[in-house]
């Protein structure tokens, strides 16, 4: 029961996420949230490292890929995250980050890493679902009114490649 409580945890620290990210939004510009992000999260980071007994020891020929991966996954993606974030609602927001398992599984496809059948079978499932939870008229109305313009909100509402029709009437 108590590992279930650190899970529960964090889904709430990630269910808020977004909500607080935009509030904080509207009283800090976006380029100093992100820099306070990043510093907060290196210090957390620090602070594990030194808790399981740091330093850690990065080998010679893996720098290259850690100062990709720091430049990329935090560095890049920060900036991008919170900029993108600025700019449109939090609904849209999570509905791309929520295409993010798809877009990796697309991409380890592309270069040519295995992905089981289980993997797309779970990702697409997903997609599926949350298309006919937002299906039809109803995925229109809530893209429209979370700030899409009208040409979003069809591009958004293309459920019916799925095989599910709004009722007209």
């Amino acid at each position: 029961m108590f590992g279930d409580v650190p899970l529960f945890v964090m889904a709430l620290f990630w269910a808020a996420n977004m909500i607080v990210l935009k509030w904080l939004l509207q009283h800090v510009p976006a380029p100093a949230l992100s820099s306070v992000r990043f510093v907060l999260v290196s210090l957390v980071g620090l602070a594990v490292l030194a808790a399981q007994g740091g330093p850690a020891r990065v080998e010679r020929r893996d720098l290259w890929k850690l100062l990709g991966a720091a430049f990329f996954g935090c560095t890049l993606y920060q900036m991008l995250f919170i900029e993108g974030l600025d700019r449109t609602s939090a609904f849209v927001s999570n509905m791309i980050q929520g295409t993010e398992p798809l877009f990796a599984l697309i991409l380890l496809s592309l270069v040519g890493r295995p992905v089981l059948g289980r993997q797309w079978a779970g990702v697409l499932l997903a997609l599926a679902a949350a298309t006919t939870y937002l299906g039809g008229h109803g995925l229109y109305a809530v893209a429209v009114l979370s700030g899409l313009t009208d040409m979003d909100a069809i591009t958004l509402s293309t459920t019916r490649l799925v095989g599910i029709e709004p009722e007209h009437g």
